[in-house]
């Protein structure tokens, strides 16, 4: 057993419960109870309940053996896999229980994820009270612990980022550490399309340290790259079988969504409702390309938003502050609901409802965000981070920035980021500069 004071073992990385305190443990249970709760009485069950339901139909027909498919008859690639094969366990698991299971699940995971971002404050920002203020203005983060708390991948999609913060804040120093960091990066990928990003900033930052000549950071690299190649190859094989060719991308909707942020009407759309709505508008652009050859749908929507960006570049840009903007609002991003019709060669939107529920976070998301904006400078300067976190979280915000600046946004595309955002805000606000951390708190 490791005292306090002690420096821990060479090759040894701390595990973050090490870092939390038992106050913190339960409060983070509390937390997400209260919310679970909140939701359930707001929602009322299942059929209520926030969530994307194609990943509910592609995990049925995982569990009942009829491949990974919408329709149950034809394969698809138009959403990454990881969170759907969750899905798809649990029903197998649970049977009629899975949704009860899956929300205290996802709860459970929403508590991690605070417990997660604690322990990573207190170990960029040793004695002081950032640990506290970091989970604290997360847990009253409420558009954030609702969303975990959804029928989507957020929830896995934050434990696993901050996973691979959590590592390289204290650099993989053994083979099982590199795997473990191949396998977040890889789950990233299945996740999400930007989960890439994420993979590629931090295989930046791990090549950088072999330039560097670090010691072992050419082993830690090739066993990185060998564990991520392994879990995504079953779904490029997949990809490869079913449409002709592995994807770089792991969803096969990525020329679409960069028409739909080139399409001049999305303004007339955002912030105000759900950019989905215009998919029944825009489906029918795809021509006379089968529906089940996504590839070439894809490649079609592509080739038509390159068209429209070369043919009004000044609106593009226009588009892209626009898109920015709304990216870094502290107010929800869609407003609220409604419903768009055609009128005089545009688009009005009828039967407008602010989601006033979410608006009421915004002073705490601000807070969060300009605090953020406080800390990250101290956190990427200082002396002590062995694994530059704070370069990392500045270059993987400019990065999901900048891809949802070209094609769309939603707030709960950067509520991710909101979990490691936090982490500079609670240093921050506790007065923290420029500290060393004592060896101890690695």
């Amino acid at each position: 057993m490791r005292h306090p004071g002690t420096p821990y073992p060479a090759g040894m990385i701390p595990s973050p419960r090490a870092g939390v305190p038992r106050l913190v443990r339960m409060g983070s249970l509390a937390v997400a109870a209260v919310y679970l709760g909140a939701c359930w009485g707001f929602f009322g069950g299942h059929a209520r309940w926030p969530g994307s339901d194609s990943y509910e139909q592609l995990a049925r027909h995982l569990a009942d053996g009829q491949g990974y498919s919408v329709d149950g008859v034809n394969p698809t690639a138009l959403r990454p896999p990881l969170y759907p094969l969750i899905l798809a366990a649990t029903m197998r698991a649970t049977a009629g229980g899975w949704f009860l299971a899956t929300v205290l699940l996802q709860a459970l995971v929403a508590a991690l994820c605070l417990m997660l971002v604690f322990a990573l404050a207190r170990a960029c920002w040793p004695g002081s009270r950032a640990p506290w203020l970091a989970a604290g203005l997360l847990a009253l983060h409420g558009p954030f612990m609702f969303e975990m708390l959804s029928l989507r991948e957020t929830a896995w999609f934050t434990l696993a980022l901050l996973g691979v913060a959590w590592l390289l804040r204290h650099r993989p120093r053994t083979a099982a550490h590199a795997v473990a960091l191949g396998v977040l990066l890889a789950s990233l990928y299945l996740l999400r399309p930007t989960g890439l990003v994420v993979g590629g900033v931090t295989l930046a930052f791990l090549g950088w340290s072999v330039v560097q000549r670090q010691s072992g950071a050419g082993r830690t690299l090739a066993i990185v790259l060998a564990a991520g190649v392994a879990v995504v190859a079953p779904w490029q094989a997949f990809t490869w079988r079913n449409f002709g060719a592995p994807g770089f991308f792991p969803a096969s909707s990525n020329g679409y969504n960069l028409f739909k942020g080139a399409d001049p009407e999305i303004t007339r759309v955002l912030p105000w409702i759900d950019a989905d709505t215009l998919d029944a508008r825009l489906a029918p652009l795809a021509g006379n390309i089968p529906a089940t050859d996504e590839r070439a749908i894809d490649r079609e929507f592509r080739r038509r938003a390159i068209g429209l960006i070369r043919e009004k570049p000044a609106a593009m840009i226009g588009r892209l502050a626009l898109s920015a903007g709304e990216f870094l609002s502290p107010l929800p991003i869609p407003l609220g609901t409604g419903a768009f019709r055609a009128a005089g060669g545009g688009i009005v939107i009828d039967d407008f409802r602010l989601d006033w529920p979410e608006v009421a976070f915004a002073p705490v998301v601000a807070a969060l965000l300009v605090s953020a904006c406080g800390g990250l400078r101290p956190l990427w300067r200082r002396q002590g981070d062995p694994g530059g976190l704070g370069l990392w979280m500045v270059i993987v915000f400019a990065s999901f920035l900048a891809i949802h600046a070209l094609t769309f946004t939603k707030t709960r595309y950067r509520l991710p980021l909101d979990a490691l955002l936090a982490i500079p805000a609670g240093g921050w606000l506790a007065g923290v500069k420029r500290r060393v951390p004592p060896t101890d708190a690695r």
